[in-house]
């Protein structure tokens, strides 16, 4: 599926939005429908920011016009309503920004952002929670004894209400090191969301989230950021190896979804030969709001053989 990068509402989210429109609406039934009720006030409050938040990065976006960066928000919030004019069967009607925050296809690309979100504005306990809450991922690389190969993976576990798979792959018009990239997915969603993703790059992208314990620093989390899900996207197209990718999803920290991120630049990687890799191969980032901080983790990967990640602060 190819994406021009100047169509307004991205082809190739409108067409899966009518493709998987049955999936979609199951996903949306399992997982997003009822998420408001007896919580209308936190669904009030959650609206205003999630409007206010787009009206910052509305702004952005017209004064940056040419600036890479806002080019690639601006993308990916048109996929976002490409993917709701597919599923609505409603190409070229502009939909108001307040019919976008409250959308339920807007709330699965929230699947991450919102379990911080939920505890800033208080949302009332309930049985239903978002796919598969805080802490539900585990990832490793491991090098081969011989150094003759390497591999990485990702193991999601959850609840039952979100096995309703997709694996995905986006190719967009563009010069991007990450112009196509490859990932799991849920039907309905952007991003990866569990997450694990494969670039053009010959990058290998493993999330696991360490949440954020401590309320204190709830008020860091403000409209004038770019949530995580549109972040990873952005660093997802244009990162050409572990520290562009890490200094730029660092952009704008919204202290949404605070996970550990390790990326594994595969193509730094030489079969059978150990002393030729010196940095390089594994960059890992953490976040929490205000606060993100990353490093080359190559040298722990070459000592022990291998690198856990895993839902642990």
């Amino acid at each position: 599926l190819i994406c021009d990068r100047e169509c307004p509402k991205c082809a190739n989210e409108h067409f899966a939005g009518r493709a998987t429109r049955e999936l979609i609406r199951l996903h949306l039934s399992n997982t997003v429908d009822g998420f408001c009720k007896g919580a209308e006030k936190f669904c009030e409050d959650l609206n205003k920011y999630l409007l206010d938040n787009f009206l910052w990065m509305e702004e952005k976006i017209a004064k940056h016009p040419f600036d890479h960066y806002w080019v690639q928000v601006n993308m990916t919030i048109n996929q976002l309503l490409g993917m709701i004019d597919g599923y609505e069967g409603a190409l070229g009607r502009r939909l108001a920004l307040k019919e976008i925050v409250s959308h339920p296809l807007f709330l699965i690309q929230l699947a991450g952002d919102i379990e911080d979100l939920a505890v800033k504005f208080k949302k009332p306990e309930t049985k239903r929670s978002i796919l598969a809450g805080t802490g539900h991922c585990s990832a490793l690389v491991k090098i081969l004894p011989d150094h003759s190969d390497i591999y990485f993976s990702h193991v999601t576990w959850a609840s039952y209400s979100s096995m309703l798979r997709m694996q995905k792959r986006y190719t967009f018009a563009t010069t991007d090191p990450g112009r196509s990239y490859a990932f799991s997915s849920y039907p309905g969603s952007i991003a990866s969301i569990d997450d694990f993703i494969v670039t053009s790059a010959r990058l290998g992208i493993l999330e696991t989230t360490i949440s954020n314990y401590n309320e204190e620093l709830m008020e860091f989390m403000t409209p004038e950021s770019v949530l995580c899900w549109i972040r990873s996207q952005v660093a997802h197209r244009t990162a050409s190896s572990g520290a562009h990718w890490a200094k730029t999803f660092s952009k704008y920290n919204s202290g949404t979804y605070n996970n550990q991120w390790n990326i594994l630049d595969y193509k730094k990687f030489r079969r059978n030969q150990p002393d030729k890799l010196l940095h390089g191969l594994l960059h890992v980032l953490e976040q929490l709001p205000s606060h993100i901080v990353h490093t080359d983790m190559t040298h722990t990967l070459l000592r022990q053989k291998y690198w856990p990640s895993y839902n642990s602060p």
